[in-house]
């Protein structure tokens, strides 16, 4: 008796969606405090670290959610290249 063998479109297909949601409902939940704290300041070092993590993960999973269904032909090539280079600074 074994492991059955999941392939990785399956993998996504599963794990794609909740994972969008949980996102996507912390960025909600959160919305408020960033604008009091982040965006009323002045735009320090942290503050454009601050956006560039945050927002660089809504920008990657849009992409990654269009190549999952099949929407990749929409993306230019200077977004492909873009993707890898986010995903190692997450």
């Amino acid at each position: 008796v074994g492991f059955p063998i999941i392939k990785l479109s399956q993998y996504l297909a599963v794990l794609i969606a909740p994972t969008t949601v949980f996102v996507f409902y912390d960025y909600f939940l959160s919305f408020d405090r960033e604008v009091n704290h982040v965006w009323r300041d002045k735009l320090t070092l942290g503050s454009v670290l601050f956006f560039l993590v945050r927002y660089a993960l809504i920008i990657v999973m849009m992409f990654q959610i269009a190549e999952y269904f099949g929407l990749n032909q929409l993306v230019s090539v200077g977004f492909c290249i873009f993707i890898p280079l986010s995903e190692e600074l997450i």
